[in-house]
């Protein structure tokens, strides 16, 4: 497959989302709106099928370039970062003990 074809695909992946998440309200408007001025005979009713099967797509590149793409290009700067410069664990500090006297030991024993 070209190189070209698997962007687009990968676009249209991500960009299903979008179109998942504003088709039904997108669509009901356009309903309510014929509903409200026009009447609903066939040819009316056909016009308005096309509409709302056309003027989601539009909605939804909208909300995905508003709202998606920006938390999108976020979140794929922070996963190169991590992946590119992956961080050593700090090294772990033992604080020192002071030597316990010999007499002290011997009186805490019995």
């Amino acid at each position: 497959m070209s190189r070209r074809l698997v962007r687009s695909l990968a676009f249209v992946g991500i960009f299903s989302y979008s179109l998942y998440l504003t088709h039904e309200l997108a669509q009901g408007v356009v309903l309510q709106l014929f509903k409200r001025f026009a009447a609903l005979d066939t040819g009316t009713f056909a016009y308005a099928f096309w509409v709302q099967v056309v003027l989601p797509i539009p909605c939804a590149f909208a909300f995905f370039w508003l709202f998606e793409r920006p938390f999108l290009s976020r979140s794929s700067r922070r996963l190169r970062g991590a992946v590119a410069a992956p961080q050593e664990p700090a090294p772990i500090q033992i604080p020192a003990q002071e030597p316990v006297p010999v007499a002290a030991a011997a009186t805490i024993a019995s």
